[in-house]
């Protein structure tokens, strides 16, 4: 699967491709923690940046779409915390001031 497949999944809540490429990751000899952070990975790659803009642009509207998002990633075992949301925040912060 493409990151771009993993993206559009998570973006449409498409709980059937999720849980596809979840078991497809594991059964190409992946542990399933290892399967979940990889895909953890690419959702954060996607989701960071478009949650530091709005929150940049003082969208909140959109950044409790992308809360709502990673928070229901929690039922596959891709957890997001607050203390990451705050962490984006202050790194958006910082690239804005360097």
């Amino acid at each position: 699967y493409s990151s771009f497949d993993v993206v559009h999944a998570v973006d449409t809540n498409n709980d059937i491709v999720i849980r596809q490429i979840i078991d497809d990751k594991v059964q190409n000899s992946e542990t399933k923690d290892k399967a979940l952070s990889s895909l953890r990975a690419t959702i954060t790659r996607y989701y960071k940046p478009l949650y530091q803009k709005a929150w940049l642009a003082k969208d909140t509207a959109e950044q409790k779409r992308i809360q709502l998002i990673l928070a229901g990633l929690r039922q596959y075992g891709i957890k997001y915390t607050g203390d990451e949301m705050v962490a984006w925040k202050k790194a958006a912060k910082k690239d804005l001031e360097s």
